[in-house]
């Protein structure tokens, strides 16, 4: 039987905890019954300190930074000063309610408020733009949102409070209806030409969703067992299982034609993995935190963590460290194999948090300049980019340091962007793009009754189409064009892509060049850490090396040979790739 144990001091306050693996959480209190000390199962230390009036004023985290806190006769917080030396401050009305605020570049955001209502009626950005906010007669529930377009978004409610009805920026109106318990029951969107989708919700005595209907009739059902835990989906081309230990964990996963399996520690941690290919993952924890990674029982990945970050992580021949500020910021990553520096790459911010500079010893120095808003303006480097918004943050144009071109939205709509005019249908949803000379080069966008994007026509001919499960989760895509179709099955655990099948269909149904990847993330994030090129025990180990967004700059073999590598401009478009 697994147990936590606590313990408490004379006080009766909570001092150490003792999880099943044995790692401790210990808790300081002081004679006053404040907390002023938390040491973490990685033996990180946490401290705070406070005034007299028993208002935090120092927080010290376990890597050493310090944030400190001001607060004025009337304990309304007035200045947080952060690690790094930015500082932000507050101003408030005589009933307590913040009129303004400041950030660590002096920028100025200010708020009014309704007459005897303290509720917030127009933000002032730092540009001067605004966004109004309206609320009910009735229970002064928030019923409009004027943007800095001047466009409004409305809402409606139920004497109880729930939302009734809402119509968009866009103009696009949506309804809603619910049981006796609140449960939602249906939701009717309505297009602009009086077309209504209309999706059912049905539940159990429990409130748990047992059968969604969707406005074109197709049912899902949706099982679970005794604890409430989903078992079972079904959409009728696509099923969904799931199975459990007797702590609540995940022990298996079926989806389509391929299965997933797990094991746990005592602390309900993954510790073993079979991907669908029937590769084995086990995992590795050092105080609580990831330490490694084994493929098949050989060494895949090693990871050393101090405080929740890592600083250093092996990946075949390879060795990465990281250095961080003092609010755990990434400032410099270096790549080595043994002692030779393969890549370096430092970062540095500005006093919101804002990248301010990337030097690469690989693709060079790269700026960034933003507006008030923290919107990016402009990336000098290599390739210089400049990017223009409307007032309601929207990009309109982007271009490679010459003049932009015109650019037009309505309702959060792009609808012209030079020479690329967009066209919506009438649930807002792109139908059309048109570009090139005359507009000659069309592309065509179909949709579900659930908005997924199922079809695209390309000028040349070419169509794709698209598949999803219940959870929307893209799982095939389907290329039909002048070489025939090429097919892409997708494999899923929870969000994270782990698996892709690739096949060539002749005209006879035939599969030909058939191709199986799989990807392996770091745990509970989205950031990949390997991907295996083949499928089984045979397949190849390419180690990702990324930068401080988790983005992939390249792929290292074993042997810390480059197979892959990438440059981006700004908002992720490739520019470059170079293939080994």
């Amino acid at each position: 039987m697994l147990q936590t144990r606590y313990s408490y001091n004379a006080q009766g306050k909570l001092s150490t905890v003792v999880q099943p693996d044995g790692s401790r959480i210990e808790l300081g209190w002081n004679r006053l019954g404040q907390l002023i000390e938390e040491k973490g199962a990685n033996g990180g230390v946490t401290r705070w300190r406070y005034d007299e009036r028993g208002r935090q004023i120092v927080r010290r985290d376990p890597r050493g930074a310090i944030t400190r806190y001001e607060w004025d006769a009337a304990d309304r917080l007035q200045a947080v000063n952060l690690p790094g030396g930015g500082i932000r401050r507050f101003e408030y009305n005589a009933y307590g309610k913040v009129t303004a605020e400041w950030d660590e570049l002096g920028r100025e955001t200010r708020y009014e408020y309704h007459p005897g209502l303290h509720l917030v009626s127009r933000r002032i950005n730092p540009d001067g733009s605004e966004l109004k906010y309206r609320y009910d007669n009735a229970k002064l529930f928030l019923s409009e949102v004027e943007n800095e377009h001047g466009e409004q978004h409305r809402i409606h409610y139920f004497p109880n409070g729930l939302v009734a009805r809402e119509t968009g920026f866009d103009g696009r109106t949506t309804a809603y209806r619910y049981d006796l318990n609140g449960h939602l029951s249906e939701k009717v969107e309505f297009g602009k030409q009086e077309t209504e989708l209309v999706t059912r919700y049905e539940r159990d005595p429990m409130g748990r969703l047992f059968k969604k209907t969707l406005p074109d009739g197709r049912e899902i059902q949706f099982s679970y067992d005794q604890y409430g835990q989903l078992t079972q989906v079904d959409d009728g081309t696509w099923p969904l299982t799931f199975e459990y230990d007797a702590a609540g964990n995940l022990l298996a996963e079926h989806q389509g034609w391929a299965s997933s399996y797990f094991k746990h520690d005592d602390m309900g941690r993954l510790a073993h993995w079979q991907l669908p290919d029937g590769n084995q993952l086990a995992y590795h924890y050092l105080n609580g935190e990831l330490s490694g990674i084994d493929l098949n029982g050989a060494e895949l990945t090693r990871h050393q963590m101090v405080g929740g970050l890592e600083m250093r992580r092996s990946q075949g021949a390879l060795t990465q460290q990281y250095e961080y500020d003092e609010q755990g910021r990434l400032t410099a990553l270096r790549l080595q194999r043994g002692k030779q520096v393969a890549r370096e790459r430092r970062y540095g911010y500005d006093r919101t948090g804002n990248l301010q500079q990337i030097n690469d010893n690989v693709q060079g120095e790269q700026h960034y300049r933003y507006d008030p808003l923290d919107r990016l303006l402009e990336v000098r480097g290599e390739l210089t980019e400049r990017f223009l918004h409307d007032p309601a943050g929207n990009l309109l144009s982007q271009t490679l340091g010459g003049q932009f071109e015109g650019a037009r939205t309505q309702g959060n709509r792009l609808l012209l962007s030079g020479d690329r005019h967009f066209e919506y249908d009438e649930f807002g949803r792109l139908a059309i793009e048109r570009r090139g000379k005359g507009q000659s080069l069309v592309t065509r966008y179909h949709y579900d009754c659930q908005h997924q994007l199922v079809r695209a026509e390309l000028p040349d001919g070419t169509t794709a189409n698209y598949d999803y499960d219940t959870f929307g989760r893209r799982i095939r895509k389907t290329v039909s064009g002048a070489k025939g179709e090429q097919v892409t099955e997708f494999l899923w655990q929870a969000n994270n892509l782990i698996a892709e099948s690739s096949y060539q269909l002749g005209d006879d149904k035939r599969r030909t060049d058939e191709q199986y990847r799989s990807f392996i993330y770091e745990p509970g994030s989205f950031k990949p850490l390997v991907q295996l090129e083949g499928e089984g025990t045979n397949a190849e180990v390419f180690h990702y090396q990324l930068d401080h967004l988790g983005t992939p700059l390249a792929l290292t073999r074993d042997n810390g040979a480059t197979a892959w590598q990438v440059r981006y401009r700004a908002y992720g478009n490739v520019r470059r790739e170079d293939i080994a």
